[in-house]
């Protein structure tokens, strides 16, 4: 069970294991017998490093997964409004995580999300009791990533629990 630890990225530190490339992790992954259902996740994360953990994790889980690195790449997803689940960083370079989602709920797009953070006192994304936003603390370990991802997706998508 991995951890990712944003400040290993940095520090020089020896990675435990190697990234898999979209390719290796996209033709190998099939959904696990019994398992959740798959689900279309949008991954939108700055770091590169950590946008390849998140996807890998999730396609390991039996899910699609589509990424971007800034929210401005969220909006040219194909099939956004097909989209299950989107996990955001509280951090992006042109926007924040907690501003996407409330234009992404604007527009219509209303998805739980998962919010990754190192600081979870920052999101400031409306509540609602559907409990359709949920903050994922980072570091975290790929398990703590799939527990808040099966969570946040047994939430409604649309409907009257659903609307902020």
């Amino acid at each position: 069970k991995g951890v990712f630890r944003p400040e290993a990225l940095f520090s020089g530190e020896p990675h435990s294991r190697r990234w898999r490339t979209p390719f290796e992790t996209s033709c190998s992954v099939m959904p696990v017998p019994g398992g959740p259902e798959m689900a279309r996740i949008l991954v939108s994360e700055w770091h590169d490093e950590a946008r390849q953990f998140v996807k890998y994790v999730l396609t390991e889980a039996g899910h699609e997964v589509l990424t971007a690195a800034r929210a401005a790449e969220v909006w040219l997803q194909p099939g956004l409004s097909t989209i299950d689940l989107l996990v955001t960083s509280l951090r992006l370079p042109d926007m924040s995580g907690d501003e996407l989602v409330r234009q992404l709920w604007a527009a219509g797009h209303r998805m739980p999300v998962v919010v990754m953070t190192s600081f979870p006192g920052e999101v400031s994304i409306p509540s609602n009791p559907s409990g359709r936003v949920q903050v994922l603390r980072k570091p975290f370990s790929s398990e703590a990533l799939r527990d808040t991802v099966e969570h946040a997706l047994s939430f409604p998508r649309d409907g009257d629990q659903g609307t902020p």
